[in-house]
C-alpha cells in the first residue's frame, strides 16, 4: 500500500499478483450521521473469494467512514470513504507470505478500503463503488504481518 500511495505507482496493471482475481459480498448498514449529513458511520459484513493462482477465502467485518457533501453532486453524485477492520482468509498464500515480512502471514489481518462511489443525483440508491481491499497487519496493532494482499474492485451497491 506504501508503493502504490506513497512512492506513486498507482496502477493496478503494475501490481504483481499472477493472474490472481477476487470476487465478493458484503452487506453494510447506516449507523450514524452527522455534521448536517455531511459524514456517516457505517457497518460491513463482507465475504469474498480469490481466483487463478490464489484460492483463498475472506470474510470481513468493519466500520466506514463516509463524507458525501462535494459541490458537483446535483451533477454525478459522489462520496468518499475509508474504513478499520478486521479480515480473515481461509489459509495463507504463497503470494502474501513473499509480501508479509516475516516469512509466514497471518490469516487475520487489518483490513483497510478506501473507496469512492458515483451515482446519478436522482437515483442515489445505485452506486458504482470503486475499492481499494487492503489486508495487512495494521503496522503491527493487528498482526506482525507487514502486508498481505490487495485489489482494486469495481462493483455496484444497492442501497434500501
Amino acid at each position: 500500500m506504501e508503493d502504490i500511495f506513497l512512492r506513486g505507482d498507482l496502477s493496478p496493471f503494475n501490481w504483481d499478483y499472477g493472474d490472481s482475481g477476487f470476487i465478493g459480498l458484503s452487506t453494510s448498514r447506516t449507523v450514524a450521521s452527522f455534521w448536517r449529513e455531511r459524514f456517516a458511520i457505517e457497518t460491513e459484513l463482507g465475504v469474498g473469494k480469490r481466483f487463478g493462482s490464489m484460492h483463498e477465502s475472506e470474510v470481513w467485518a468493519a466500520l466506514f467512514l463516509r463524507y458525501s457533501d462535494f459541490p458537483w453532486n446535483d451533477y454525478i453524485y459522489t462520496t468518499i470513504a475509508a474504513s478499520t477492520g478486521l479480515n480473515y482468509a481461509s489459509g495463507i498464500s504463497q503470494e502474501e507470505k513473499a509480501r508479509a515480512g516475516n516469512d509466514r502471514g497471518d490469516r487475520l489481518l487489518h483490513y483497510l478500503a478506501p473507496e469512492i462511489t458515483f451515482a446519478l443525483p436522482e437515483n442515489k440508491s445505485r452506486e458504482l463503488v470503486i475499492r481499494f481491499h487492503h489486508r495487512s497487519g495494521g503496522y503491527g496493532l493487528v498482526s506482525d504481518a507487514d502486508g498481505g494482499v490487495q485489489y482494486l474492485t469495481i462493483g455496484l451497491r444497492l442501497r434500501f
